[in-house]
Parts: structure tokens; C-alpha cells; sequence
């Protein structure tokens, strides 16, 4: 009876959650624009990397784009992920279109990890 009682307030609360991070995930997924500044990250690394073990990748780790921002260039408070902006504001705007969704990304970001365990716990509840 306790379960039934919550069941609608637990379950509105979970659900508006989990919307924000399917609303992510397929922006994530379908972004032309991202997926150009993704595939500029990637050849530019490409150039980078010539001659090495690393020179011809055919696809990025997610934990190597948190390092753009740590590769350093030869130029003081430069970074590659400077470089590669530079280059796609310079080269086709477009690309950059994706930055209009960084408070999306923000937004689903603080969504805790609980109330998405409680979807979980809600389909659980009803077997």
C-alpha cells in the first residue's frame, strides 16, 4: 500500500530526470555541429600526432577530450583546445553551434545519480 501511495510522486519525480538525460544523450548523439568539432578534434590530433603510434586514430577516448584543455601549445595561456576553437571559428562557425546547449549540459550534469536509480527502483517495484 506504501508503494502504491508514493508510486505517482516518485515516479514524476524520476521521470522529469530522466527526460533531462535522454534530452542530453540525443543531443549528444545527433548534433551535427558537435560531431564536426569532434571529427576537427580528431584530425587535428591526427596532425599532431604524425609519425607516432598515435598519428593515425580513428576515433577519440572521452577521457582524452578532458585533456584538451591541459596540452599546452608553444604560446603562454594557450592551450590545444584554444587552437582547435581558433580553427573552427576561423575555418566554419558552424561548427561551434553546439556551445549553445553548455547550460543543458549543465543542467543534466547536476542531476543526481539517485533519481535515476529511482526510475530503476520504480520498475523493480512493480514485478
Amino acid at each position: 500500500m506504501l508503494y502504491k501511495a508514493e508510486f505517482h510522486e516518485r515516479y514524476t519525480d524520476a521521470s522529469e530526470h530522466l527526460e533531462k538525460v535522454i534530452e542530453t544523450c540525443e543531443f549528444l548523439i545527433n548534433d551535427c555541429s558537435l560531431k564536426q568539432f569532434l571529427l576537427l578534434i580528431l584530425q587535428l590530433g591526427n596532425k599532431l600526432n604524425a609519425g607516432t603510434y598515435a598519428g593515425n586514430a580513428d576515433a577519440i577516448k572521452i577521457s582524452s577530450l578532458a585533456m584538451l584543455a591541459d596540452t599546452r601549445a608553444n604560446k603562454p595561456k594557450i592551450t590545444f583546445l584554444h587552437y582547435v576553437v581558433d580553427v573552427a571559428a576561423s575555418n566554419d562557425a558552424s561548427m561551434l553551434e553546439f556551445r549553445s546547449k553548455v547550460a543543458d549540459f549543465q543542467r543534466m550534469s547536476k542531476t543526481p545519480f539517485a533519481a535515476l536509480e529511482e526510475v530503476n527502483s520504480l520498475v523493480e517495484g512493480e514485478k
